[in-house]
């Protein structure tokens, strides 16, 4: 059976109604999604997983993974997925934890991975999604392979009808990537198809301001096969959607 998948980080930003347009017009069957929010003012205080979901009558499974304290209630960011197939359970689990004492270092947010197993037909197939910490220039410090190596040991007994999706905050040669290209396979598209970033960047002199580095990716284990793969153009986000077709 073909299956379309959509890996997304969608801009802090970003807003809800324009998400929902790209998602209704390439129309996957499963959606992973990085940078929801609820509660902030740039989205006008729209709970974004909830009101993607309910436009798109799709199932979700949210996954909190900041807050930052406001007058008006806490500023929610995390990660979601969503299936037009019905979504059995779902787990959340911490790779960094939210430090409830620095709310605004980039490089210190908390960080989690979603995974949902879902029901299609009469097959169950597992997708984990994470949206993994933030390094100026890009850098694999210790904290990030601290975190990285977590990210592995949760990922160590799954062998078979498995996707894996994110925004990894790495470029492919990396030595995340490299493991991760050993224990699974890149779905695509090749790498020289770059998704970030789309909107001006300047943090700590890390700075850019057009499509120069490959961030975003999906994996999946080796049963399922790859028919086809590609970044999708949108002047939505600071990051290309990348989408899939499998047969699972």
């Amino acid at each position: 059976m073909n299956l379309t998948i959509l890996q997304w980080n969608i801009w802090v930003k970003e807003k809800p109604e324009n998400v929902f347009r790209l998602l209704k017009r390439v129309n996957p069957d499963i959606i992973c999604l990085q940078e929801l929010t609820q509660n902030y003012y740039r989205t006008n205080f729209i709970d974004t997983p909830k009101y993607l979901s309910e436009k798109l009558g799709y199932n979700y499974s949210f996954a909190t993974a900041q807050k930052w304290p406001r007058e008006t209630g806490d500023k929610i960011q995390g990660n979601g997925i969503f299936s037009r197939y019905p979504i059995i359970n779902s787990k959340k689990h911490w790779v960094t934890p939210l430090d409830k004492n620095n709310f605004y270092d980039y490089t210190n947010e908390g960080r989690v991975v979603l995974s949902a197993n879902i029901k299609i037909k009469d097959k169950i197939i597992t997708v984990i999604t994470t949206h993994l910490s933030y390094s100026d220039h890009l850098h694999e410090t210790p904290s990030r392979i601290k975190e990285e190596d977590k990210f592995f040991k949760l990922l160590k007994n799954l062998r078979t009808d498995t996707i894996i999706t994110g925004d990894f905050n790495l470029e492919e040669k990396s030595r995340f990537i490299d493991l991760m290209e050993h224990r699974y396979q890149h779905v695509g598209p090749d790498y020289r198809y770059k998704t970030w970033t789309t909107k001006l960047f300047d943090h700590n002199g890390f700075n850019g301001d057009r499509l120069k580095w490959r961030i975003d990716y999906i994996f999946a284990t080796r049963d399922i096969k790859v028919i086809r793969s590609q970044t999708v153009k949108t002047v939505f986000s600071d990051h290309l959607p990348v989408l899939a077709e499998v047969d699972i």
